[in-house]
């Protein structure tokens, strides 16, 4: 009889365990989001090692399980020895395509990688001084959901400025970010 009781009840923590495995499964990934972390950039590739470290921060919607856009801010600087100087940064506005989202988006589970492509405004420095432009970004990323809600991402994009030197590298700005993700 105890057996009979519990089956029902193993029964039900199974289907709730199903219930919280969906939640981290592209289907629950759409809405709203809102994600920020750290960033590391490197603009002038002829200097060696040496990046900029700063923040970044983006809002964005997940339309459907392989598709989404948002708008993401970067800064990053570093201490040029007579205080902290802005050395690159950037507004863009981006769409962002889940390819495993659109193959098989009831099968895959919390590991969500994406393309990203963008365009907006940004600057860095061009002689001693920081210059706004148009940017343009295209980049690749990871999602890794770790429930339904809450999840880390790291991206890698290059934001390239046309027809302005920055750096002494003809325009384009590696970004690398890493943080957390929070989906509404």
């Amino acid at each position: 009889a105890t057996l009979l009781v519990l089956l029902p009840l193993a029964g039900a923590q199974a289907e709730e365990g199903k219930s919280k495995a969906a939640g981290t499964k592209y289907e629950a990934a759409k809405g709203l989001y809102v994600q920020g972390g750290w960033v590391v950039a490197k603009t002038n590739y002829n200097t060696g090692l040496d990046p900029n470290m700063g923040f970044d921060i983006t809002g964005g919607y997940r339309f459907l399980p392989w598709l989404g856009a948002d708008a993401d801010f970067y800064w990053a600087g570093r201490d040029q020895g007579g205080g902290f100087s802005t050395r690159s940064w950037a507004i863009t506005f981006n769409g962002k395509l889940y390819p495993l989202g659109l193959l098989a988006p009831k099968t895959l589970d919390a590991f969500q990688p994406y393309v990203v492509m963008g365009f907006g405004g940004g600057g860095g420095p061009v002689k001693d001084a920081t210059t706004g432009t148009f940017v343009y970004r295209l980049g690749a990323g990871l999602d890794w959901m770790l429930t339904k809600r809450l999840g880390v991402y790291t991206d890698a994009s290059l934001h390239a400025t046309p027809g302005l030197k920055i750096g002494g590298n003809g325009g384009a700005t590696g970004v690398w970010q890493l943080g957390a993700k929070f989906n509404f």
